[in-house]
């Protein structure tokens, strides 16, 4: 069974695995430790050093918990963050407020765009 096309016969609801708010709420921790904020800054400069791209806005689908929109927003970038789930958008606006960034974030599935 492909798991990015069909949903578990185990979930009886019959979501896919990235539906499930409950999974990312249980997964975030592990998936997502400070390290990985951290890291987003170096990747940031990373892509801008391979770019050149200084300013301008930003798309970032599936942005989870905002790791690279909260990192570009920094850098001056226009930021929209996309992601479908409420827990790691809810992540990434509790970082960009604390941060004090302005970020539009939107409550998507990225097949929309």
């Amino acid at each position: 069974m492909n798991a990015s096309v069909e949903s578990s016969s185990e979930n009886p609801a019959g979501l896919f695995w990235f539906e499930d708010e409950k999974f990312w709420e249980e997964i975030f921790p592990a998936l997502f430790p400070k390290q990985r904020f951290v890291a987003a800054d170096e990747e940031v400069s990373r892509v801008q050093g391979l770019t050149g791209c200084r300013t301008g806005r930003v798309l970032d689908l599936c942005c989870g918990p905002g790791r690279h929109s909260v990192a570009l927003a920094r850098q001056g970038f226009q930021v929209t963050g996309v992601d479908r789930s409420p827990f790691l958008l809810g992540k990434a606006q509790e970082r960009a407020e604390f941060e004090k960034l302005s970020i539009e974030w939107v409550r998507e599935d990225m097949r929309a765009f």
